[in-house]
C-alpha cells in the first residue's frame, strides 16, 4: 500500500494478507501548512485485477502564531 502525495501517513505502513483475512489502517492527517490538501491510498494485491485505490481529502487550519 502506498500513499501517493500529501500530509497523509497510514499505520501500519506495510502489511500482509492472506485470502480473507482482515485488519484495520489508520491514516493520520499531518498538514504543515492550511488549506485543502489532497491524496490517493492504493492498495495492491497479487489476484488480477484487484488493485484498490481510496481518496482521502484533508483541510488544515492555521491556529496560533504565524497564522496570517
Amino acid at each position: 500500500m502506498k500513499i501517493d502525495r500529501g500530509p497523509f501517513v497510514v499505520f501500519p505502513s506495510m502489511l500482509t494478507l492472506g485470502a480473507r483475512d482482515e485488519t484495520e489502517l489508520r491514516v493520520r492527517f499531518e498538514p504543515d501548512s492550511p488549506g485543502r490538501h489532497e491524496a490517493s491510498l492504493s492498495f495492491e494485491s497479487n489476484a488480477r485485477g484487484s488493485t484498490v485505490t481510496v481518496e482521502l481529502i484533508g483541510v488544515g487550519a492555521c491556529s496560533g502564531l504565524g497564522c496570517p
